[in-house]
C-alpha cells in the first residue's frame, strides 16, 4: 500500500498525494471522486478501530472536507509510526458519534438501486 502501489489509502488520497477525482466505484457511477474518498477516510477509522462496515455502507455522514483532511493527515502519521497522530485519532473517535457506527447505516447502490437502512446488531 501506499504511493505509486495498486492501492493508496483513501488518507493518502485525501491528504493531497493523489487526485481525489480519479478514485470511486466506476466510471459513471453515482458514487465518484472526492466524495467517494472522503467517506472512505471515515472508513479507514472505522477499521482502524474495530468498526466493520462494509463497501456501500454510508458512513461519516456530517464529516466535513476539513475533517476528512485532518483525519487523512492523522492517519497518513499514525500509518507512519507517529504515536501522537494515533492518540489523536483515538480521542478524536471517542468523541465523536460521526466516526462510530450506530444502530443502523444507510447502505448505497453502485447500481443506482434506491438506498436502504439496515439495522445493526452485535453477535453473541
Amino acid at each position: 500500500m501506499g504511493v505509486g502501489a495498486p492501492f493508496e489509502t483513501a488518507a493518502q488520497v485525501r491528504a493531497g498525494r493523489l487526485d481525489a477525482a480519479r478514485y470511486g466505484v466506476a466510471p459513471g457511477s453515482s458514487l465518484p471522486g472526492p466524495g467517494f474518498v472522503r467517506m472512505y477516510v471515515v472508513m479507514e477509522v472505522l477499521h482502524r478501530y474495530g468498526y466493520e462496515a462494509l463497501l456501500w455502507d454510508e458512513v461519516g455522514v456530517g464529516v466535513s472536507d476539513a475533517d476528512a483532511d485532518e483525519l487523512a493527515r492523522l492517519l497518513v502519521a499514525a500509518d507512519g509510526g507517529e504515536v501522537g497522530a494515533e492518540l489523536a485519532l483515538k480521542r478524536w473517535v471517542a468523541g465523536d458519534a460521526r466516526l462510530r457506527l450506530g444502530s443502523a447505516v444507510r447502505q448505497l447502490s453502485p447500481y443506482g438501486d434506491p438506498p436502504v437502512v439496515v439495522e445493526l446488531r452485535t453477535r453473541r
